[in-house]
């Protein structure tokens, strides 16, 4: 089964059991790789890209001989790497041991690109599973392959092997745009379907595509792997770092309410306003209250109740029941007096705390 030709044994298929088991497991070897690793030097992390592209290129030639050995040889799309998910074995080479502009097309790329080829195929693997079972070479390479890809574009990113800026899409642009130029002309002289944009690719979007462009299939195509990749995941990094400095933030702001002496604060508050209402309410408060509630039994509850406290405010205030109507009247009168000086005296004594002086300037100094 393992080497076995295409429809000899009943094929995995897409979104199958094996399918979710392959992707969980894959998913997962990624993750443990990535969390053993997300504080190594870009030494190391050089030193893992290129044992990465070694491991890749011995996957691709050991399928390559293997289409050779069943008679797939007929069909070029089998054995030549001109995919976009092949680029990966090119900018594994240019960033591992190239230098200058050659290393920084290969990292751009491996940093953009192979994170969306890696996850893409992960979840749609359209060139192996639908023709072989789950524990086939082909199979299992694929997820190899492509999980290494994703690794790979994921680890360049959170050690800042690569610090990735907007004016980077020309060397990913430059890469992409020779590998479809090259992928084009083969396609017309062997009738292959290179970078997918040449024919259509049917139950995939690509067949979305195809419908919707019609005779622009390929510049479409072309346009979409140029510029697309790039910008998904340096929008998404940006929206990331945008996030964790929102999050940083919020965490010294805590860190700086927690050492505000809120104590002494509510103490000084509770005596100010004190001091406020003392000098700010009327010392002399009188009138009178009529009410009724349209129910004499309920008016006289009230008035029972209010006769209670009659001596404290039966002298400034006079209570006038009404047991037949439905209704209330309140005349008040009183005098008291706010002086500016008492004002300026009291903000005076807010401002001799110290860490009151020290939160206004840090406020008025942003």
């Amino acid at each position: 089964m393992f080497f076995s030709k295409p429809g000899e044994y009943e094929p995995c298929g897409l979104f199958s059991v094996g399918h979710f088991i392959l992707l969980v497991l894959s998913l997962s070897i990624v993750g443990i790789a990535l969390y053993n690793t997300k504080n190594i030097s870009k030494e190391k992390v050089k030193e893992i890209i290129k044992k990465s592209t070694i491991v890749l290129w011995i996957l691709e030639i050991i399928k390559i001989i293997f289409n050779f050995a069943i008679g797939n040889w007929v069909n070029p799309n089998n054995y030549i790497p001109l995919y976009y998910c092949s680029i990966i074995l090119y900018a594994g080479l240019l960033s591992g041991w190239g230098k200058g502009v050659l290393k920084k097309v290969g990292d751009v790329f491996i940093s953009t690109g192979a994170i969306i080829g890696g996850l893409f195929f992960l979840f749609c693997p359209n060139t192996s599973l639908p023709a072989y079972p789950m524990f086939h070479f082909i199979s299992l390479q694929s997820f190899i392959f492509h999980g290494t890809m994703l690794y790979l574009g994921i680890l360049v990113n959170i050690t800042n092997y690569i610090d990735l800026r907007l004016s980077d899409i020309k060397y990913y642009a430059s890469l992409i745009t020779g590998i479809s130029f090259i992928s084009y002309i083969v396609n017309e002289k062997l009738g292959t379907n290179f970078m997918f944009i040449s024919k259509n690719f049917p139950n995939t979007p690509v067949e979305i595509i195809y419908n919707l462009t019609g005779k622009f299939f390929s510049f479409v195509m072309i346009l979409i792997q140029v510029i697309g990749p790039f910008y998904v995941v340096y929008f998404v990094k940006y929206l990331i770092k945008k996030i964790k400095s929102k999050i940083k933030s919020l965490k010294e702001t805590k860190v700086n309410l927690d050492k505000m002496p809120w104590r002494e604060w509510l103490e000084l508050g509770k005596d100010v306003l004190i001091r406020f209402l003392k000098h700010a309410l009327p010392g002399k408060l009188e009138g009178n209250i009529a009410f009724g509630t349209g129910n004499p039994e309920y008016t006289g509850y009230i008035t029972g109740i209010a006769a209670v406290f009659y001596p404290k405010y039966g002298e400034h205030f006079s209570l006038y029941p009404d047991f037949e109507r439905k209704m209330f009247e309140a005349k008040c009168r009183g005098r008291g007096r706010i002086r500016l000086g008492y004002m300026l005296v009291l903000a005076v004594s807010i401002l001799k705390e110290k860490s009151v002086r020290t939160m206004i300037k840090n406020i008025i100094l942003g």
